[in-house]
């Protein structure tokens, strides 16, 4: 344990003296769902056909219809509460859900990235995006997420992860000042999306 804290020192040291920086992450605003009236202010929708919509739980090993029994979702708070939404309860329909973000100040933010944590599980096709609109929902722009990666497992009716970490550049909200983040997922008849502990931040590249 000493060499391993010596070695990390050193490393530290060397670091300092080559003027060597990182890359950093400055975050400046999050969601954990802790609270139902978190929760409420998000918009909940489902566009398409069927019942369902997003909701909160604060029941980390809720099924939601998965076709292997997954481990409970893992997020860093979702014992405090998560969102998620039910593609196997809306029955044989077309969704299309979406859970969208109060008003988010990016005015001074240079380069906006999404961070947050999922439990993800799709059947025949899903699409999952991040979107971001800056005037008020009218337009917005897309990024794709949670896409098949052996990585993740999420190929068609994988085990689903405990856990997954999705990072995802939003450069439509640099320098913003009223922006929406939206959480979208059009599908049928799927299985389940949760969702948790989400960061946007501004990412600084290294020197």
């Amino acid at each position: 344990m000493l060499k391993k804290l010596l070695l990390r020192s050193l490393t530290l040291l060397l670091l300092a003296v080559l003027g060597v920086q990182t890359a950093s992450a400055q975050t400046f605003w999050s969601e954990t769902f802790s609270t139902a009236a978190a929760f409420s202010a998000w918009t909940s929708a489902n566009v398409g056909a069927g019942t369902q919509k997003w909701q909160r739980s604060t029941t980390p090993a809720v099924n939601m219809g998965f076709n292997t029994a997954p481990k409970a979702f893992a997020s860093p708070t979702a014992a405090n509460g998560f969102a998620f939404f039910n593609s196997d309860a809306n029955g044989s329909n077309d969704h299309d859900a979406q859970l969208t973000s109060p008003v988010i100040n990016c005015a001074s933010q240079t380069s906006v990235r999404v961070r947050f944590h999922s439990q993800f599980a799709h059947d025949v096709t899903s699409q999952a995006e991040v979107r971001v609109s800056t005037d008020g929902g009218a337009n917005w722009t897309a990024y794709s997420v949670l896409k098949e990666q052996p990585s993740y497992g999420l190929a068609q009716g994988a085990l689903v992860p405990a856990d997954i970490v999705t990072e995802v550049a939003l450069p439509a909200a640099n320098g913003q000042a009223a922006v929406l983040i939206q959480f979208r997922w059009v599908g049928n008849f799927e299985y389940g999306w949760k969702l948790d502990d989400i960061e946007l931040f501004n990412y600084v590249a290294p020197k």
